[in-house]
């Protein structure tokens, strides 16, 4: 267990419980729910840090490159940080992410799912909330990146089999 992992154990949103509700603008300053994403299937919601923070970058790059997997899947991917919508626009178009990116600038929402922390960034997690606003997994795992495949395999055999 990464000291995150141990630091975020008691608030970090577990498994089994109710997704708290969102509404945020995306990269494109469009106003994204969760209500309205669980309209298209199951959520992937990947909360970082910051927009082009090394470890982030490699890891929103490799999800954004399994973005129609999971979209073939009925899974929406989405990321939250504290970055603008401006900062969010910038990064998206300079290395072609199509994944919602999503700006929590006050962290309302990453608190509400326990991912904010006392340094004044959010710890890099992922839910996975189903279509009923039920969280169904929850990665902690401080660099996703190697995890992005086990990620995607592990909800394509124990969700949707």
């Amino acid at each position: 267990m990464a000291l995150m992992d141990v630091y975020n154990e008691h608030r970090i949103k577990a498994a089994g419980t109710f997704a708290p509700d969102f509404a945020l603008p995306d990269q494109e300053e469009n106003e994204v729910s969760l209500s309205q994403l669980m309209n298209e299937g199951m959520v992937l919601l990947y909360f970082y840090s910051h927009d082009g923070h090394p470890g982030v970058d490699a890891e929103l790059k490799d999800l954004n490159a399994s973005y129609k997997k999971f979209r073939q899947m009925g899974i929406v991917p989405v990321a939250v940080s504290s970055d603008d919508v401006a900062t969010h626009k910038k990064y998206a178009e300079e290395n072609d992410i199509m994944i919602p990116l999503l700006a929590d600038p006050d962290y309302a929402v990453a608190r509400a799912y326990g991912t904010y922390n006392s340094s004044g960034v959010n710890s890099r997690a992922s839910f996975i909330i189903s279509s009923d606003q039920e969280i169904v997994r929850v990665y902690t795992e401080q660099r996703m990146r190697p995890h992005v495949r086990e990620l995607y395999v592990n909800v394509k055999e124990t969700l949707l089999d």
